[in-house]
């Protein structure tokens, strides 16, 4: 049974795999056909992808030599890069750190010594073989690594070198490589523990129920959970990280990788795309007082903002912000509240790009162009690119103009008080995982510059002296709070206050 879980694909197994789960059934004597298959079949995605945790000791022997080359490898690319007569070699082991959650990439830290080893006469020599010349003139370097699959190192990039003082004297022993126990007690207790990683395959089965999930084939749901695990883990890093009240966890995008979710809902930047729209912004123009704003406002109180949609696998999140914004404003003047299609500017709008992407603004110009938007019911929506098929006859809803707003967060908490909800683009790729509260991520996390999502602020508010924004997204009502997200407010995170407009309805 073990044999066949290992040869579902050999991507997720190699002979160090395969000796150590021999190793762990040998140890405790266990009759593994007694289990079932699907039992098995969970204990073989739990042993391959959490491997070196379950297997700390069991393991150590096995792995001391990967250890070795991987030691080795970033050395060799240290001694490329320096200009110095000799070798420098590893001394000690400092640190090792998750980068991302794409394959195994992460970085080391190690600290290495000028050796009596030069790189003409010694080239072939085993850097175990070379000593450390001096006890002074050490180095404490910084590599990263990206280790796909569990096999060695694919790339190896020097980051950072600065002097280091050993807080203990180095001695012969310890500068040789292959007693560095450390550098495999550390990696060790970076990895997930076995009872963290039986609970997340626990979960993973749960989300695959939840969001309705159908794998291609068996080999396709074990990457599915190695992503899946890598998100958690970068979960925890932004959890430790949030300045707000956000909460962080699984979501429907959990088992996609960052590239995947942003090719799929985030396919275009939009700040090279911003044209001006010509019009000159007053406030004076559209009554509009920064004077006495009430401190908490929502138009989702009013009953003029219709319920969250779903863009699907289709990046018209541009197309949805537009619509909300729409709905609202004729909700307000007129005081019936129709849900518009965004199927029409998907089709029918020659400016943007489907599901491939748009601009809000262009959108509003391209709806007074065609004359107004069909409602949802005639026009229902496909998740996919088609062939514009407008009844003119059918439009319900017409917009005189749209503008621009400034960037400027206060004139737009008195735009929403006094004239209605807002479209705007943010950085939303940190938004793959939440699933409530405040959202204050650094603006490293979330920069200003890396605009790539549209969406409608409907309100605004203050709890706990924390003021925010309350955003309306288009990712159904099973994501975030029903449908929606607060984001801190006054501060222009994720680029908030960048890219906003309205259409105008007179």
């Amino acid at each position: 049974i073990v044999k066949r879980c290992l040869s579902i694909d050999h991507r997720y197994s190699s002979r160090e795999d395969i000796l150590a789960i021999r190793q762990l059934f040998e140890k405790h004597n266990t009759d593994y056909q007694i289990f079932s298959i699907d039992y098995m079949l969970a204990n073989c995605l739990i042993i391959l992808f959490g491997l070196h945790a379950i297997l700390a000791i069991e393991k150590r022997s096995l792995l001391v030599s990967e250890h070795e080359d991987l030691l080795s490898s970033a050395m060799a690319e240290y001694n490329r890069v320096s200009n110095d007569k000799n070798r420098w070699i590893p001394v000690k082991f400092l640190d090792i750190s998750t980068i991302q959650r794409t394959g195994m990439h992460f970085s080391i830290k190690i600290a290495i010594a000028l050796s009596n080893c030069t790189k003409v006469a010694h080239n072939n020599f085993d850097n175990k073989y070379c000593k450390a010349k001096n006890e002074t003139g050490l180095k404490a370097c910084v590599f990263e690594i990206f280790q796909p699959s569990w096999k060695m190192p694919g790339k190896i990039k020097l980051l950072t070198c600065s002097d280091y003082i050993p807080s203990e004297q180095v001695t012969e022993e310890n500068s040789d490589t292959s007693n560095m126990k450390s550098l495999d007690l550390a990696i060790n207790s970076q990895e997930w523990q076995k009872e963290e990683t039986e609970t997340l395959w626990s979960e993973f089965l749960d989300f695959i129920k939840k969001f309705e999930r159908e794998y291609s084939s068996v080999a396709e749901q074990l990457d599915r959970f190695r992503i899946y695990m890598q998100n958690m883990n970068f979960v925890k890093k932004l959890q430790y990280e949030e300045k707000g009240t956000a909460i962080y966890g699984a979501t429907q995008f959990s088992d996609m990788t960052a590239e995947e979710f942003q090719k799929i809902m985030l396919p275009s930047i939009w700040w090279d795309r911003v044209e001006s729209n010509g019009i000159a912004f007053n406030l004076n123009d559209f009554n509009l007082s920064i004077d006495n704003l009430p401190n908490k406002f929502d138009w989702n109180t009013k009953g003029v903002v219709t319920p969250v949609k779903n863009q699907g696998s289709c990046g018209s999140c541009w197309a949805f912000s537009v619509t909300g914004n729409i709905e609202s404003l004729w909700a307000i003047k007129t005081g019936n509240l129709i849900s518009l299609s965004e199927q029409e500017l998907i089709d029918c709008d020659v400016i943007d790009n489907g599901c491939n992407g748009g601009l809000p603004i262009n959108a509003f110009r391209e709806i007074k162009r065609m004359g107004g938007l069909e409602p949802e019911d005639q026009y229902p929506y496909k998740a996919k690119n088609g062939t514009c098929h407008l009844v003119r006859a059918q439009i319900a809803v017409t917009i005189d103009d749209a503008i621009e707003i400034p960037r400027n967060e206060t004139v737009m908490k008195a735009w929403i008080a006094q004239r209605g909800p807002l479209s705007v683009g943010i950085d939303a790729e940190l938004l793959a995982y939440y699933k409530s509260g405040i959202l204050h991520p650094s603006k490293s996390r979330c920069p200003p510059s890396k605009i790539n999502h549209g969406v409608l602020i409907t309100g605004y508010g203050i709890e706990n002296g924390l003021p925010y924004w309350t955003i309306k997204n288009s990712w159904g009502e099973e994501w975030g709070e029903n449908g929606y997200f607060r984001l801190m407010r006054g501060k222009d995170i994720c680029g908030v206050s960048d890219l906003v407009s309205s259409a105008i309805i007179y």
